[in-house]
Parts: structure tokens; C-alpha cells; sequence
């Protein structure tokens, strides 16, 4: 229908005097014919047939990549001064236009309809904003090279996650109904034990198959007293291109040797430490045909055991690393002083190789088991996602749980969700306290803010029956400050940042005594205590963007006091009188201070933010929101003894993180493995967990819970049905591509994003059945695991999260990470793309008029 015939039907329905609902149909109606109209006119305008058509699946990563994107430059765009304005009301008065539609639409949706903030006065709103605009102005963060490492960009990257499932399960289009991958469990595993059929000890790594074959002992005297007995491990190295092997025997001494000259050979990378000696039990007993962990003391055959693994697996993680393997000091390791087999060294290889071979064939009916495992429970969690999402489906969770009081009698379905959200959780507190750069940091601030926390006041405070009482004796805990001293919350976060300033200042003056010039140091000082104006000016004039170019721009810069001389800068350049010389370790301290100086600059703009008035005044407010409607539920249900729980936990918590780090399992074990022990831990307290969940809602007599549950029903329905009209992406295409070559580019890179998110479930399929491994392996022995392939693993994110919430881009964490599946798959990059954010800003713009109706 043209645009003339539709406005002629408009006047004669005006005419005939028919009813008004009709014309906001036609209104809409006549954005679609226009828009269609326009595009009509650029394909005829080019003489383009459109010949290439969207699929369902095509058509749902497309958008998702579109969305994601958006979302990600409207954070971005928040995080500017008064920026808040751009969400409307209650910041500013309504508006048309705005820089953040998607974020506008989420915010006033969802969040500022949530039951708890409904209740907030009108001063709330303005204290944020307040707040925020305080928090802009400590310039925290202000280098990028912070950027990737920070717990706000990771925070910001689980909000985008987040808002993307939303809005792209809201967002429906013309292209049919929606698909996401799917993968198929045989043929993921099937490809796995095809690589992992293949012998440990014939498994060739950067050219060399190295073996340790044999453990014996071995003495020598010490200071004319008494013989010194030790352990001489027998290396068996064949070069992957040979059939002859070598044998060598080597110390544990000469293993911390090679770990030295490793180190001061290859500065720059990061050489994994030797595995803690761990010790044998003496009061066990070895069976072939019930498990391969019992070590016999009367037979020499299986003592050491467990070091001739780790220290195998230890050997193979240095080979790992291609210039460490390609390295003489490597070779010299391997094959220098060869010795002849005895007899008695033949025998026990042999025996040892059958030890190994029964392990394998116990590794195999584990990975035969956790098959199973992982595919019953991706089989439960789908049909509870799927109940969940239908009409009612939440109240019907909710009414199950409100009549079973105990968690073992809940439905197998709900225990298996429960097993894995377990999973989840559990690789969470690994990540936290465990797997991350700043782990240590992050368990040091736990066992601080643990020690703090009053727990018997708490409690004391918890049964009054008294709401009003109660809620007034919750702020007085935290918030009061006696004598003008500082409150409970202020002390408990200041003490933390405190703490970590001291620990920045030590590191910072042994730097500042290796690079040995005062003046360097002290114009990277003045770049970070400088303003955001300098800063900007300073990084226009470095050549690049990485943290190399900005730091010697920092020392050429006449902008920033004092000025340097050449042969100041000539040092950290690596070019002296035109002679190169090697800079590596000189410049990686200069990196590692401007690191540090930003992040105690960050830390001291906290505590400075943490005592203005504001931050006590919202931090107030915070707490009388979210708490005071839950008051009157904890005063029915009788809680107070949740609190003990609660400090059980994270006693249990710090118990676990500190005995796995004394074990070495946090070192030299896979990841999958040291999860597993966090799965134990979560597991214990999780039946205390489900008896305050159900005791505070079984005593809800507010209806609180009845207006959180209509409030997710809200999102889900949002998701289920999206908004009135959908969206064309292949008109889209048509419109704002203009040629052939063109559209079948956003074709290819739609394909190669599919490509990557199929790569990313395998992954994490493959992690979860790892887990599950390690589950079987710990029943079945019931003590610790053992695992034949030691890894340098720095985190475990996303092993529990539904493929649509992990991240589009590879954060550090998992770049970084690197277990058993990881091995067997090949690194997969994100893909380069460059001609789908041309459909950004036309995507945007419709999807922005639609938000707005």
C-alpha cells in the first residue's frame, strides 16, 4: 500500500467517524510502510537485488552482536560527569532524544520499578546522582592500563552480559522463530578421548615425549654425621622426530637449578614454580583392583609416587612454553650425563608403566561417567529453564519450595538445578579467592572484614521482635559513629584500602630502588596525580596505545615536571649512543611502578570518597530501603541463628583456601580439580542456605515476596513477548548496505561470530564434565585427586553460565586460563569485524523509536 493510499483510508475512516483506537494502529502502521518506502527507494536508487536472506540463527547473533555492542558504549557513556540525566526521569524531566535508549529503556522498565525502590523518598535518586558525580570527579581509574585488569571492568562486562540476554530475548524479528547453537555432546567428547587415547608418556609437546619412568633412593653423608637419603627421579626424553631415547638422572635440587636459570633466562615470561614435595601416608595399602592411589611402604615401587607425577606434569608445563623448549638450558636438563638402565631400574619402570595403565583405564571409566553426569544435568537444567520461562512458571517454583521445608525432598529436577548453581557458585568464591591476579589481595580483604564483623551483636540486635527496634539497632551497628569516630562501615572498608596501600608502598619503594632514578619516578608519579586534562594530552602524544608507548611519552612529554635528559630516557628506550641494548627488565619495572603509583592513587581517591558526607548519607539510605522491609520477615522467622551459619561458612571458606594452598593444589593442580573442593565446600552449608531461604519466605505476611515474584514475572513476560512490533534485520541489511560484496562480508563475519560462540559452549561443556571427573574421582577415593597433567591455571569463570551470558569478548581471566579441556581445543580469538557496526547506528535508531511507544 503506498503512502497516498494509506493517508486516503486514514481520511475516510475520519470521515466515517470510526472508532479512535483506530488511528494509533494506523499511526504505527505508517512508520512501517515509510520505513519500508525508504528502503525501497536506496535499493532501487543502487539497482540492488537483494539476493543474500538472514536465517533465524544468523538473524539471532546478530543482534545479539549489535546489542551488546550498544550496551557496552552506553556504559561507557554513563560513566561521564552528570551523564545520569540520559536515563530521564527521576534524573531529569522526560525527554525524546537521548545517548542511552537501551540503557533508558532497561532503567526505567525494570529498575525503577523494582518493589524495594518503590518505597525510596525523592531525595534517594538525587543522592546518587550526587554521589556519582563525586565519584567522577576522584578521576579514579585514570589509566588504561588498569583497564583490563580492574573488578569494574569485569563488573561492567557481567552487566552487558546481563542486559544483552535481556534485551535479546526481548527484541523479536521478522526472520521466524529464533534459534541458538546447539552442540552435540557425543561429538565433543568423542573428539576428546580420540586426543586423550593417545599415552601420556608418548604425547610429544614443542618436540620432546619426556617421561619420568623411575623413582630411587639414594644417599650421601652430611657433615660426617649421618647419610643424607634423598629421592633420584629417572627422565626418560625422546625427541619427537627419533626413536631413540635418553635417560637422565636428576635431583630435586636440579629441578630448582633449572627453575633459577629458567627465570634469569626468560625475564618475560612467566616460568611456573616447582610443585611443594608432597609427603607419602604411611598407613596405606595398594590394591591394583580397587585404586590406584594406596601407596604400599613395604614395596619401594609406589613410594614418591605422587612426586614422580607432579614433577612430570611440571616437566611437561615447561615444555609447554615454546622458547623454554626450544632452549639449551632446557636441552642440557634433558639429556646431558645420560646414564645405562641396571636391571633393577627396568623392573620398576616397568612396573611403574603398568601403574600408569591402570590409571588411564580408571581415567577413561571416569570420563565415561562424567558423560553421563554432564548430560543429565544440561538435560534438567534446560527443562527447568524452560518451566521457569512459561506462563507462571516462577510462582510454580515458588509454591514448590514454599511447601518443602527440606531440601532433600525437593524434586529431582529442582536438586539437580541446585547441583548446578553449585557449580556455579562454587567457581565463583575459586575465581575470587583463588584463580584470579588479585587473589591474594581479595582473601587478605575477606579474613579482615570476617575479623571486624560483630557477629553476637548482629545476632543480639536480630531478635527483637520489634521491626522499628530492630531497624534502628541494624543502623546503629553499622553506621553510628560515637564520639565522631568513625562508623562500623567505614572502618571495615577503610581498613582494607588501608591495608592495601601499605602492601602498594612496599612493593613501590623496591621498584623505585631498581630503576635508581629519582626524577623518572617522580614525573610517573605527577602523570598520575595530574589531571584528566594533562592525562588526555599526554596520551594523544604517545605513538601507540599500549602501556610501552604511553609510559615513554610520559618521560618525553614537556607537560609533566621535571625534564629529562636524554640518556635518562635512552636506558628505558633500549638505544644508547645508537647501540641497542637489552631494556626488557628495566622497562618492566618502570611498567610495574606506574601500575602501582595508579592503583594507590585509586585506592587513597576511595578513602577519600568513603569519608565524605555523601557516601555515609546513601550508604544510609541503602540500608533503610533494602532492609526495612525485610525487617518485619526476620522478626517472624526468628534468623538470628542464619547469622551463625553464615560465619560457619566463611570460616569453612578461609579453612579451605588456606589448606589448598599449603597442599600446592592450588599450583599444580587443573582448575577443574581445585573447583571440585569448592563444590565440596558449597555443598556442605547449601541445606543451611535453603532452610533461611524457605523460613523467611514461609513467614511472609507483607506480601514482599509476592511483589518480587510479579516484578521477575515482568522481565520473563518482556522476554517471552518482546515489544508490539518486530524488528527486520534483512531489510536492515538491504538498507544500509549498498552493495553486494558488502552483504555477503556481514554474512561471513555473522558465520565467523557463530563459529566463536560454538568454539566458547564446547568449552564449557568440556570444563563442566571436567568437573564432574573430579566429582566421580573424589568419590571414589574420597581423599584427593590426582591428576596426570599439572597446568598454570589463573581463574575458572563461567564454567555454570548459560552460553548467552558469557562474554563476547575474552577477558584476562579466561586468556589466562588453562585446563584439561582447554588443552584439547584450539585457542579460538575473537573474530575481527568490521562491517557489522555500520549497522549500528540505523539498528539504534529503530530499535530506539520502538522503546519510545
Amino acid at each position: 500500500m503506498s503512502l497516498f493510499r494509506h493517508a486516503v483510508c486514514e481520511k475516510i475512516y475520519k470521515d466515517l467517524n470510526f472508532p479512535q483506537r483506530i488511528f494509533p494502529i494506523l499511526e504505527k502502521k505508517k512508520i512501517k510502510f515509510k520505513l519500508r518506502h525508504q528502503m525501497m527507494q536506496n535499493n532501487t536508487k543502487d539497482n540492488i537485488n537483494p539476493t543474500i536472506t538472514l536465517s533465524p540463527l544468523q538473524a539471532h547473533y546478530l543482534k545479539r552482536e549489535l546489542i551488546s555492542r550498544q550496551i557496552r558504549s552506553e556504559l561507557q557513556t554513563l560513566s561521564q560527569h552528570g551523564a545520569l540525566k540520559s536515563l530521564g526521569p527521576p534524573f531529569t524531566d522526560d525527554c525524546a532524544e537521548t545517548d542511552t535508549p537501551f540503557l533508558r529503556f532497561i532503567f526505567n522498565r525494570f529498575v525503577y520499578t523494582f518493589p524495594f525502590l518503590q518505597n525510596s523518598n525523592s531525595t534517594f535518586w538525587y543522592k546518587v546522582s550526587e554521589f556519582l558525580n563525586e565519584f567522577h570527579k576522584k578521576n579514579i581509574t585514570n589509566s588504561f592500563t588498569r583497564d583490563e585488569t580492574t573488578k569494574r571492568k569485569k563488573l561492567t562486562e557481567k552487566i552487558v552480559n546481563e542486559f544483552t540476554l535481556l534485551l535479546n530475548a526481548g527484541l523479536k524479528t521478522t526472520s521466524g522463530k529464533e534459534e541458538s547453537i546447539k552442540v552435540d555432546f557425543s561429538h565433543i567428547y568423542e573428539d576428546y578421548n580420540k586426543k586423550n587415547s593417545q599415552d601420556d608418556s608418548s604425547k610429544s609437546v614443542n618436540g620432546w615425549i619426556v617421561n619420568i619412568v623411575s623413582v630411587k633412593t639414594a644417599s650421601e653423608k652430611k657433615r660426617k654425621i649421618h647419610n643424607h637419603i634423598f629421592m633420584e627421579y629417572i627422565i626418560q626424553t625422546t625427541r619427537s622426530n627419533s626413536d631413540e631415547s635418553v635417560y637422565v638422572v636428576r635431583r630435586r635440587k636440579d629441578f630448582k637449578k633449572l627453575y633459577t636459570k629458567l627465570k634469569e633466562e626468560f625475564a618475560a615470561i612467566d616460568i611456573p614454580t616447582i610443585p611443594n614435595k608432597i609427603k607419602e601416608r604411611k598407613s596405606s595399602t595398594f590394591n591394583k583392583s580397587k585404586s590406584i592411589r594406596k601407596d604400599d611402604p613395604s614395596n619401594g615401587l609406589y613410594q614418591w609416587e605422587k612426586n614422580r607425577q607432579n614433577l612430570r606434569a611440571y616437566l611437561r608445563s615447561l615444555l609447554s612454553i615454546r622458547d623454554v623448549a626450544r632452549s639449551k638450558t632446557m636441552k642440557i636438563f634433558l639429556t646431558d650425563s645420560p646414564i645405562s638402565l641396571s636391571e633393577d631400574e627396568k623392573k620398576d619402570i616397568a612396573e611403574r608403566l603398568e601403574l600408569d595403565s591402570i590409571r588411564d583405564e580408571q581415567k577413561k571409566k571416569f570420563n565415561e561417567e562424567a558423560e553421563k553426569r554432564t548430560k543429565e544435568l544440561e538435560q534438567h537444567v534446560s527443562e527447568f529453564k524452560k518451566m521457569v520461562m512459561g506462563s507462571g512458571g516462577l510462582t510454580e517454583v515458588i509454591d514448590v519450595i514454599q511447601q518443602t521445608p527440606d531440601i532433600s525432598d525437593l524434586p529431582i529436577t529442582y536438586q539437580k538445578v541446585i547441583e548446578w548453581g553449585e557449580i556455579g557458585y562454587a567457581s565463583t568464591l575459586y575465581s575470587l579467592f583463588v584463580g584470579s591476579d588479585n587473589s591474594n589481595e581479595t582473601f587478605a580483604q575477606l579474613k579482615r572484614t570476617h575479623g571486624l564483623m560483630p557477629y553476637r551483636t548482629i545476632r543480639s540486635v536480630l531478635k527483637l521482635s520489634n521491626p522499628v527496634a530492630l531497624m534502628k539497632g541494624m543502623l546503629d551497628v553499622f553506621l553510628a559513629q560515637p564520639f565522631g569516630q568513625k562508623s562500623l562501615a567505614q572502618r571495615i572498608l577503610s581498613m582494607n584500602l588501608t591495608e592495601d596501600i601499605k602492601e602498594l608502598g612496599n612493593d613501590i619503594k623496591f621498584l623505585e630502588s631498581e630503576i635508581n632514578d629519582d626524577e623518572v619516578c617522580q614525573k610517573l608519579r605527577n602523570y598520575i596525580y595530574a589531571s584528566s586534562e594533562i592525562q588526555i594530552a599526554v596520551k594523544k602524544e604517545a605513538k601507540g596505545e599500549d602501556i610501552d608507548d604511553l609510559v615513554l611519552a610520559i618521560l618525553y612529554t614537556e607537560a609533566l615536571t621535571p625534564s629529562l635528559m636524554d640518556s635518562q630516557v635512552a636506558k628505558f628506550t633500549g638505544i644508547i649512543n645508537n647501540i641497542k641494548i637489552d631494556n626488557t627488565d628495566l622497562l618492566n619495572d618502570l611498567k610495574k611502578l606506574f601500575f602501582f603509583y595508579s592503583r594507590r592513587r585509586d585506592k587513597e581517591m576511595l578513602i577519600e570518597l568513603l569519608f565524605q558526607g555523601v557516601t555515609g548519607e546513601i550508604l544510609k539510605e541503602i540500608i533503610t530501603i533494602f532492609y526495612e522491609p525485610l525487617t518485619k520477615i526476620y522478626g517472624a522467622a526468628n534468623i538470628s541463628g542464619s547469622l551463625t551459619d553464615l560465619s560457619e561458612f566463611v570460616d569453612d571458606l578461609i579453612n579451605v583456601v588456606e589448606d589448598a594452598d599449603r597442599k600446592g593444589i592450588v599450583m599444580y593442580s587443573p582448575a577443574e580439580s581445585v573447583v571440585q573442593t569448592f563444590i565440596s565446600l558449597v555443598h556442605r552449608h547449601i541445606p543451611k542456605f535453603y532452610s533461611f531461604v524457605y523460613s523467611v519466605y514461609s513467614h511472609d505476611s507483607t506480601g514482599l515476596f509476592n511483589s518480587l515474584i510479579e516484578w521477575v514475572e515482568t522481565l520473563f513476560n518482556f522476554m517471552r513477548n518482546g515489544l508490539d512490533e518486530h524488528i527486520d534485520l534483512q531489510q536492515l541489511i538491504d538498507s544500509t548496505l549498498t552493495t553486494e560484496e558488502e552483504r555477503t562480508r556481514v554474512i561471513n563475519e555473522i558465520e565467523s561470530l557463530m563459529s566463536w560462540h560454538t568454539w566458547r559452549k564446547k568449552r564449557r561443556l568440556m570444563r563442566l564434565k571436567n568437573i564432574m571427573y573430579n566429582d566421580i574421582d573424589s568419590d571414589n577415593d574420597g581423599g584427593e585427586s590426582e591428576d596426570d597433567d599439572y597446568v598454570s591455571d589463573d581463574d575458572f569463570v563461567g564454567i555454570a553460565d548459560d552460553d548467552d551470558l558469557e562474554s563476547q569478548h575474552e577477558n584476562d581471566d579466561l586468556e589466562n586460563s588453562a585446563s584439561d579441556s582447554d588443552s584439547m581445543m584450539e585457542e579460538m580469538k575473537f573474530p575481527e569485524i568490521e562491517v557489522i557496526p555500520r549497522l549500528l547506528p540505523p539498528f539504534v535508531k529503530l530499535i530506539g523509536d520502538l522503546m519510545r511507544r
